[in-house]
């Protein structure tokens, strides 16, 4: 029962992604906490990845509905500092973020007929 169900779904969401202007991307880069518990704009030792995912539902040539979803650790410590009397202080956290997307998108030009538009 639940291998053909997740048949039929899969037979639905394929025949869909067909039928209609639906655009699926993967989206991956870089989050780093900037705070006092950092001493650099950019903080090699606490960056970590981030990974996401979207679906976006295109109603013209120019407008698009948009979802995602990103996932990323962030975090900052005392120990990776230059300064020893935050060194001493010793403090330091890990959090994990899950951020959901809603947007929708405007471009300025037919994607069709040109490469690029700003949005």
């Amino acid at each position: 029962m639940k291998k053909s169900t997740l048949t039929l779904a899969f037979v639905v969401l394929a025949s869909a992604v067909f039928a209609q202007g639906i655009h699926i991307g993967v989206f991956g880069g870089l989050a780093a906490y900037n705070g006092d518990l950092t001493d650099k704009w950019y903080p090699k030792k606490v960056t970590n990845g981030v990974i996401g995912i979207s679906a976006g539902y295109e109603l013209t040539d120019q407008i698009m509905l948009r979802a995602g979803i990103n996932y990323a650790v962030v975090g900052g410590a005392d120990r990776f500092s230059d300064k020893p009397d935050l060194v001493a202080r010793n403090l330091s956290f890990e959090t994990k973020l899950l951020e959901f997307e809603a947007v929708g998108e405007y471009s300025i030009f037919n994607l069709y007929d040109q490469r690029v538009s700003p949005f």
